[in-house]
């Protein structure tokens, strides 16, 4: 007879995960990271968004500051002073964003750029050895929005597949561009030509904006309502190989945009072959452009607000309130409110 040992137990194979239980959790965790994961991007581009508002914001006290302390906001743009007055021509010396550094505590810096040589002789600001280290090392983050991206990115400019011949300057960009007068470059060289002018050569009305050419506007001067009227709005940088966004500039999308393209526009924002190149074009970026080489002056050359915020962009009014405008508005709207007075009864949406 066989005996059973004192106190044996029956041997048991101890538990564990079937294959099939573990594909059930692998399944639950996925399904649990695809219902927050949304929710988690959906926050944090709200909390991208309501800095690019106070960025904004803080644009809004610099342009009230500056018209308090000298009567009006910035000069748009200076002629040049060879006497063609063509606003392209050198030097190309921007105006609304770097005049308004000693109201973003950077009067050093402003100050540092006054005394530059190529202020008051023809040659380019980027040209070799005009560009001041303090100035290629700074960022400002008040000229970034968060959802973009591409702003805080240097450059070297002569990376770029139009600008061969220039330096190595790695300059900052800007998301916030301010709104300047009629629908394109065309537009602003008549206002420049025909200052008393209230309508284009086509019979459209010239909307004259807050910014132009040898003009900056007082507060006094905009009938339309300052909290009714476009003063800068939100603008897409570009990649490291595209130059819009790039304040130092003069063209449309460098250091200014039109009230022409509804916010988000499938149409392309109008530029030189330089700037719009294979690597600048990318509609799936809501980054499309277009080149136009035609004579000078390229009349046609044009840009229009752009962000990465669904649904719309922010746009600073000329009451230093921010409002995020939807891309779908009304184009007749928008461009309404791109002009200080054009007598048009305007309803935000």
């Amino acid at each position: 007879m066989q005996r059973r040992l004192k106190n044996s137990a029956p041997c048991r194979i101890s538990g564990g995960f079937t294959l099939v239980e573990l594909l059930v959790v692998v399944a639950i965790i996925a399904i649990l990271i695809a219902l927050l994961l949304p929710a988690v991007q959906a926050a944090r581009e709200a909390a991208r968004r309501i800095q690019c508002t106070n960025n904004l914001k803080q644009y809004g006290v610099a342009l009230l500051n500056h018209e308090s302390a000298y009567g009006r906001f910035p000069v748009g743009y200076s002629s040049d002073q060879s006497g063609t007055r063509w606003i392209f021509n050198d030097p190309e010396w921007p105006h609304v964003t770097v005049h308004l550094f000693p109201f973003f505590e950077q009067a050093a810096l402003y100050d540092l750029l006054m005394v530059q040589p190529w202020l008051n002789s023809p040659v380019r600001a980027n040209t070799a050895n005009e560009w001041p280290a303090e100035v290629q090392q700074i960022s400002l983050s008040p000229f970034l929005c968060p959802s973009d991206g591409y702003g805080g990115t240097r450059f070297a400019i002569s990376d770029l597949p139009g600008y061969p011949h220039a330096n190595t300057a790695r300059l900052f960009k800007s998301n916030y561009l301010p709104v300047f007068s009629g629908r394109k470059v065309g537009d602003l060289v008549f206002e420049l030509e025909n200052p008393d002018k209230k309508m284009l050569p086509d019979g459209t009305l010239l909307r004259k904006a807050v910014f132009g050419t040898d003009r900056g506007a007082r507060i006094r001067d905009i009938m339309d309502g300052t909290s009714q009227t476009l003063i800068m709005v939100e603008y897409l940088s570009g990649t490291t190989l595209d130059l819009r966004g790039w304040f130092w500039g003069m063209q449309p999308g460098f250091s200014h945009v039109y009230a022409e393209l509804t916010p988000n526009s499938s149409s392309p924002d109008i530029s030189d072959s330089g700037n719009c190149h294979s690597g600048a074009n990318q509609p799936e970026m809501n980054l499309p452009c277009f080149a136009d080489d035609g004579p000078s002056p390229a009349v046609n050359r044009t840009a229009g607000a752009r962000s990465r915020h669904a649904g719309g962009v922010n746009a600073l009014l000329c009451d230093g309130s921010v409002q995020f405008v939807s891309e779908s508005i009304d184009v007749t709207t928008w461009r309404a409110m791109g002009s200080i007075a054009g007598g048009e009864v305007v309803q935000l949406p």
